[in-house]
This record gives C-alpha cells, sequence and structure tokens, in this order.
C-alpha cells in the first residue's frame, strides 16, 4: 500500500478472506470503510499514517463482502527510501474468525464455571455470617427477657437498640452483596473487549457513590486493560474492592475514598486507600483465621480471594492516618486460568452416579458426549464418538475398567482415560497407570478439586487424588531399585580367560604383553577384549580398565595365578 495512493498490490486470496476482489481494492483506496468496523476506522487510518508507531499486530472486527462477521489479524512494517520516508507499507492479513469463536467460547465457560464457584462462596460466607448474626441475636433476646422480667427497663432498651444497629449493619452488607452479585453477573454477561471489568467497576462505583454519599476516585493505567483481567480475575479483584469500600464506609469516617490500578512489568498493582480513621492492625490478630465478620474487616476473605488470583495482600493502618488495601497479582493469569475443552466420556455401571456425573460436569462447562456403562460398551463409544478424554469406573460387568482401559489405549492411543473409582487399592492403581490411564482419582473428591485435576490434563499433568501420588513415587524408587539390583545380580557371566585378559590390561599391560603371559597371540587378546567390552556394554578400553579395577578393589577378581 501506498500512503494516501491507494494499494499498489493486493494478493487474490485477499477474496477468498473478505468478499472484495483485488480490482475492488485498487478502484476504492477508502475500502477499509467498508470492510473495518467504524469503532475501529480511527484506529486503522492512524495506522497508516503513523505505521513506524505500530508494532504489535492490529486485531480487527470486520465484515464480509456478504454481510457476517470476520476477524482478521495484520500484520504490517513500512518500508522507507534513503531519507528516512516511508514509501509504502507491506502487510500480511490473517482470517482468524475460527480462532475468535473458540476464544469466546472458551470465555463463554470460564465465565459460567466462576460463577457457580462465586455463588458456592457467597452461599458459605452468608450461611457463616448470618449465623454469628443470629447467635447473637438470640443471645440479645434472652438477656432483654432477662431485663425486663427483673424490671430493667432502660438495659432492656439499650440491649434493643444495639440489636438494631446489628441488623441494619446486616441488611446492608446483604444489599451489598446483591448488588456486587449483580454486577458481577452483568460483568460476564457483557465482557467484551468494550465492556468488562473496568466498565462493571465504574457503574458499581455510582451506585456506592449514590447510596452512601461517599465518592470513589478512580484512577487507572492505560497499559492495564479489560484483556489482562480474564472472568475469574476480575470477579475476586471486584469483591476485594467492594469489602475495602465497605470497611471505609463503615469505621473510615471519610466521604472518599481512592482506588488506583498500575501495572508493573508483569505484574498488576491495586490499591484502594482512605485518610479516615485508620486501625491498629495486631488488634486482629486474635481474630480466627475463619472468621469473616465486621471485627476482622473481612481480611480472611480479602486475602483468600487474592490466593485464588495467585496474588498477595496486604494491609498499610494506623490509627488516625487512615488505610491502604494493596494487591499484587500476576497478569499471566489471564492466559493460565483459561478452561481447556474436553470431549468427555463417562464410564460407570450404576445409572444414578452417570446421571449425577454427567450433570455435575455440564454445569462446570465440560462438554459430555456419551456414557458407557461396561468396559465393552465403552469401546463401542471411543469408537463412535471420538472422546478426548475418558472418565471410567474400575469395577463393571462384563468387562472391568482395567481391561477396557488396555483395549481402549491400544486402538486409540491418543485418548486420556482417567479411572474414577472408589477404591484407593494399590493393585489397582498401579495396574491402571500400567494399562495407561493417564491418572486415578477418587469418587470422594469434591466438584471443584476433580475438576481442577481435569483441567491439569490440557498442561499434561497427571490427575491423582490427593495421597495417591506419594504412593506413586514410591513405587516407581522401589521398582528403579529392584532393577538396578535385578541388573546387577544377571551381569553377563565372563569366562576366566576374558577376566585374566581385562584384569592384566587393568594392571597396564599392553595386548601382546597379556598374549606372552596367557600363552595367546596379541591379535587373540585384541580380538577377545573387544568381544568382552560389547559384552559388558563398555565404550571403550578406558571403560573396560575402570569395570576390571572397581571389580578387583572389592574383590571379585583377582590376578591369573593369585586365585
Amino acid at each position: 500500500m501506498l500512503p494516501d495512493k491507494g494499494f499498489d498490490y493486493v494478493s487474490p486470496s485477499v477474496q477468498q478472506i473478505t468478499g472484495y476482489s483485488p480490482e475492488a481494492y485498487y478502484a476504492d483506496p477508502d475500502i477499509h470503510k467498508k470492510i473495518v468496523h467504524p469503532d475501529q476506522h480511527m484506529l486503522f487510518e492512524a495506522m497508516h499514517q503513523a505505521p513506524d508507531t505500530f508494532h504489535d499486530p492490529l486485531i480487527l472486527n470486520c465484515t464480509h463482502k456478504d454481510g457476517h462477521e470476520i476477524w482478521l489479524e495484520q500484520h504490517q512494517w513500512p518500508i522507507y527510501n534513503e531519507q528516512h520516508q516511508v514509501v509504502a507499507i507491506e502487510g500480511i492479513t490473517r482470517d482468524i474468525t475460527e480462532r475468535k469463536r473458540v476464544d469466546n467460547q472458551l470465555m463463554q465457560h470460564q465465565q459460567a464455571l466462576s460463577m457457580l464457584r462465586e455463588r458456592e462462596r457467597l452461599a458459605r460466607e452468608m450461611h457463616d455470617n448470618l449465623g454469628q448474626v443470629l447467635g447473637y441475636l438470640n443471645l440479645q433476646l434472652q438477656n432483654i427477657g432477662e431485663y425486663i422480667t427483673s424490671g430493667h427497663l432502660a438495659m432492656a432498651s439499650t440491649f434493643l437498640s444495639n440489636m438494631a444497629k446489628v441488623v441494619h449493619e446486616t441488611q446492608s452488607d446483604l444489599g451489598e452483596c446483591i448488588v456486587g452479585t449483580k454486577v458481577i453477573t452483568q460483568m460476564q454477561a457483557d465482557h467484551t473487549e468494550e465492556q468488562g471489568f473496568f466498565t462493571a467497576l465504574e457503574q458499581y462505583l455510582v451506585w456506592f457513590e449514590h447510596l452512601y454519599t461517599i465518592k470513589p476516585e478512580l484512577q487507572l493505567d492505560p497499559a492495564l486493560t479489560d484483556q489482562h483481567l480474564p472472568p475469574v480475575v476480575s470477579m475476586h479483584l471486584l469483591r476485594i474492592i467492594q469489602e475495602a469500600l465497605n470497611n471505609i464506609r463503615k469505621y473510615a469516617g471519610v466521604r472518599a475514598a481512592r482506588i488506583s490500578f498500575a501495572r508493573d512489568l508483569d505484574q498488576a498493582v491495586v490499591i484502594i486507600a482512605d485518610d479516615g480513621a485508620g486501625f491498629d492492625l495486631s488488634q486482629l490478630s486474635a481474630v480466627t483465621p475463619d472468621t469473616n465478620n465486621s471485627q476482622g474487616y473481612g481480611l480472611h476473605s480479602m486475602r483468600s480471594r487474592a490466593e485464588e488470583i495467585d496474588g498477595h495482600l496486604t494491609i498499610e493502618t494506623k490509627p488516625g492516618v487512615g488505610t491502604r488495601v494493596i494487591l499484587r497479582f500476576p497478569l499471566h493469569m489471564a492466559e493460565a486460568m483459561v478452561a481447556p475443552h474436553f470431549r468427555l466420556l463417562l464410564v460407570d455401571d450404576n445409572r444414578l452416579f452417570l446421571h449425577a456425573m454427567h450433570k455435575m460436569l455440564t454445569n462446570y462447562h465440560f462438554e459430555v458426549v456419551g456414557t458407557a456403562q461396561d468396559g465393552i460398551e465403552a469401546l463401542e463409544q471411543a469408537r463412535k464418538l471420538n472422546p478426548d478424554v475418558i472418565l471410567m469406573d474400575i469395577e463393571m460387568p462384563r468387562c472391568d475398567g482395567l481391561e477396557a482401559t488396555r483395549m481402549i489405549k491400544a486402538e486409540f492411543p491418543e485418548v486420556q482415560i482417567v479411572i474414577l473409582t472408589i477404591s484407593d487399592d494399590e493393585q489397582n492403581l498401579f495396574e491402571a497407570i500400567k494399562s495407561g490411564a493417564s491418572g486415578y482419582l477418587l469418587k470422594s473428591l469434591d466438584v471443584e478439586e476433580l475438576c481442577h485435576l481435569l483441567f491439569g490434563l490440557a498442561q499434561d499433568e497427571a490427575p491423582l487424588s490427593p495421597g495417591l501420588a506419594a504412593r506413586v513415587l514410591r513405587e516407581f524408587a522401589r521398582q528403579r531399585k529392584l532393577v538396578h539390583y535385578r541388573a546387577v545380580e544377571e551381569e553377563p557371566p565372563l569366562s576366566r580367560r576374558q577376566i585374566d585378559i581385562l584384569t592384566l590390561v587393568a594392571q597396564g599391560y599392553t595386548y601382546k604383553e597379556v598374549g606372552d603371559i596367557l600363552g595367546f597371540s596379541d591379535s587373540m587378546i585384541k580380538k577377545d577384549m573387544s568381544s568382552t567390552m560389547k559384552q559388558l556394554h563398555l565404550k571403550n578400553r578406558a571403560d573396560a580398565i575402570a569395570y576390571a579395577r572397581r571389580k578387583m578393589a572389592r574383590g571379585a577378581w583377582s590376578l591369573p595365578g593369585r586365585e
């Protein structure tokens, strides 16, 4: 392409990508306005006006000539004249529509999975918090009853006022939790390049300011975008910010807060700060780790969420000088937390278990392509459905899981088979591995751990239930020792003459001298020496000498005539 002059050459293959012929490009220098999405016109034109400032490829949302959406990846580089002026722009365009479709599908799976986990987590937290509040209210009601009975109405009134405050605070917390969940749900639904985490956060902050008249100031870093924050990270990050703002609302006594985002190489740094009352962090040491009440400022919850995204959370605070909640987390989590896509075949003779497992894995957005109730049916289904992974029970009629594993691996070596059983018997474990199984899981695993271990298959990790990995390592160590001992015991036997030759050579004698001592020609000694080294798998004469000297040092061999 020539700047401000149109196209000089367009490959005929471009018609297969955009639907427009090279002649259409030559005739219309502004044809990109028909193809590229209007929101990206300025970006496309900026790239052509200053091509030397664009080093990474452009990802363009485009429209095919027949009207359907396509995605293109465009690489370009400027061509300069002797005055270092741009005289032309060369480029290569790739159709990445299918890649985008797969990426979006994986993103949807990840979003749904993260929402399921978040709902489970919120249910646990709300259960714990409400349980503590109800316990407190129950005790207070008993105290109030005693005060009323004894005529201490003023004390009863004080206790009622305290209860009203607790109920009001709990109601606010529940409202905050519900709004936060709505924001996260909307964020997951709208998670696109144009509307993602930061848009959802801005909407939440508007709601927070309107409800509590506390204005959070938001500072963003252009180097940190929604693309760095996949759904799982976004969800935990928003919850941490909500918890920190909730603490400011309850305890700081200020009408403003600051939230800043920054990128530090391959890390993101998020700071939620206020200039309020602060608190003595050392006084929180008495709070138990499993407590997530107001006395602990939700620190356990925030730190737990930080760990979920491989991050680290610290608190800087002192009474009277405010508080800073600092979160650091790696940006590589955006790639690491994308769930793999598997075609799963489930094999178990228990119909109820099959149904429950099918439903659970589907809820976690695995693709279950079929089921089978014994080893023979499993082989038939593998031939028919071409699964990527098979979850296989052991104890089944007609053909058990171990025999089925051997048959399927013999016919489909690329299929990964994971044993899923109630048996932690070592014999079954090792027999499964010998049969070609990629992993061995117990049915007693909880849902999240099972899915996490299955995800590991994408990184070539062998899924093993906790405790079984140590058994496998011990057995492998034992087998290595056994092989070593057998190798020593089964060392190929040597004749008396071979031993005599080796011991004499090890003492520094030449082949001619060895031949004179033993009564053979030097050529015969040389031939025997070569044959012996092959028999012992020794590379050269130096190895043979070292081998013989070790034998002599242990007393296994001696020089001729000294037995």
